[in-house]
């Protein structure tokens, strides 16, 4: 990977003016809109605290932003590896998440100067959506405690499903009523208003509002530090082999998704932009970002689609669009925290309950419930991630994927 940097920034920054500007502004400024509710949302339930996920925009932004080749990635946590995170915070602490985060780094680098970006980006389609099934129950069971505002439990997805609904007895109907109002806001708001003000923004200014005029008997978010590098990041004395090793496998699997997110994005981003993505530049600047992130307190990052997208359709045109986002976050966190606090929990589950539904295709569904002997690697990935965790539902997914694959190449030369 060699990429001269001085050749990108000036073609990129040749004809820069004061309108270009504006129009990086305005489109900044609007990714904060998606960014926040997001940052905020995985930051709970990733268990390290709002704030580190609103410190994976804000950081991730500007380090992996201005090491990439391409003028567009708006970075930040991710809805893909919170099921990871979920499961390290309840089993070993916040600091495991943030060791995750460095390994995986360390991991993704690894891949950029082995250029296996192009060997990545070829993982087949039905694992992808595999996974993407599977991830989105885990994400609607980490949240159900929070929904219906009741005690939570660690372990797989099935058991916190059957946890929360065997506590109904001891349901909050105020905090079900808010959290299904937010999933309702989410569905039925209009899609041409979304990009301009998000429907989960709209869901939590509404319900900060009516907590705050009417003190609601429901969970909140909490302190939100005040002052930058304030909340908790990777501590130097945590980084020992006893607990490395028992986190060696999850850091495989974020890494692969940090991965598949990124150059995804990339790809899919680079054609509307007209610009190159070189993937194994993308895997430099991720695997550097995300070294450097858990130090800051900022949980794994990837480049985010919605807020990449929306920073495109908003006439983003360099990469000064995600530094104006990065610092209004910073601006926010500084002089806003207070109001952010009162946020209700039951608003950003139902913002992620949301997220895990639209992350299932319903036409994929569809077709594998019509034809499930078709789409065997598909419902191996997802049970097994459901069942048991991700890193096993990724190997056994690609194995079974890849031995129907020489069975049925077999069936045919016969």
């Amino acid at each position: 990977m060699s990429i001269n940097y001085v050749k990108v920034y000036k073609k990129e920054f040749e004809n820069y003016s004061l309108k270009i500007f504006t129009k990086d502004l305005l489109a900044g400024l609007t990714v904060v809109a998606v960014a926040l509710p997001l940052g905020l949302s995985y930051g709970i339930i990733s268990g390290t605290g709002a704030i580190s996920g609103l410190y994976s925009f804000l950081f991730g932004s500007i380090i992996i932003g201005a090491l990439s080749n391409v003028s567009f990635q708006v970075n930040g946590s991710t809805a893909v590896t919170l099921g990871i995170l979920a499961s390290l915070t309840s089993m070993y602490g916040p600091q495991a998440v943030f060791l995750t985060g460095l390994i995986s780094g360390i991991l993704v680098l690894l891949c950029s100067v082995l250029n296996l970006g192009k060997y990545i980006n070829e993982t087949p389609n039905e694992i992808i959506l595999g996974l993407n099934s599977g991830i989105s129950i885990l994400l609607i069971a980490n949240q159900l405690n929070e929904l219906f505002g009741v005690e939570g439990t660690s372990g797989s997805a099935i058991k916190k499903i059957i946890f929360a609904l065997s506590n109904m007895g001891d349901i909050n109907l105020v905090s079900l009523g808010v959290g299904a109002g937010t999933i309702a806001i989410l569905f039925l708001y209009p899609k041409r208003l979304n990009y301009i003000f998000p429907a989960s923004l709209s869901a939590i200014i509404l319900f900060l509002s009516i907590n705050i005029i009417f003190k609601l008997n429901i969970n909140i978010i909490g302190e939100i530090p005040r002052s930058i590098f304030n909340g908790i990041s990777l501590n130097l004395s945590y980084i020992k082999f006893r607990n490395i090793l028992p986190l060696i496998a999850p850091s495989f699997s974020i890494g692969f998704l940090l991965i598949l997110k990124s150059i995804s994005c990339g790809l899919a981003s680079a054609e509307q932009k007209d610009e190159v993505l070189d993937s194994n530049n993308e895997l430099f600047s991720l695997g550097i970002g995300n070294i450097i992130l858990p130090f800051l307190g900022a949980i794994p990052t990837a480049a985010s689609i919605s807020c990449t997208q929306v920073g495109i359709m908003n006439n983003q045109k360099t990469r000064i669009a995600p530094l104006v986002h990065s610092v209004t976050i910073l601006l926010i966190v500084l002089f806003f925290g207070r109001y952010i606090s009162n946020i209700p929990l039951t608003v950003l589950a139902g913002i992620l309950i949301g997220t895990g539904i639209k992350m299932n295709k319903i036409k994929v569904l569809k077709e594998v419930f019509k034809n499930p002997k078709e789409h065997i690697p598909f419902i191996i990935t997802a049970v097994v991630v459901i069942i048991k965790n991700v890193s096993l539902g990724i190997i056994l997914g690609l194995v079974s994927y890849y031995i129907l694959n020489k069975i049925r190449r077999g069936s045919f030369e016969k």
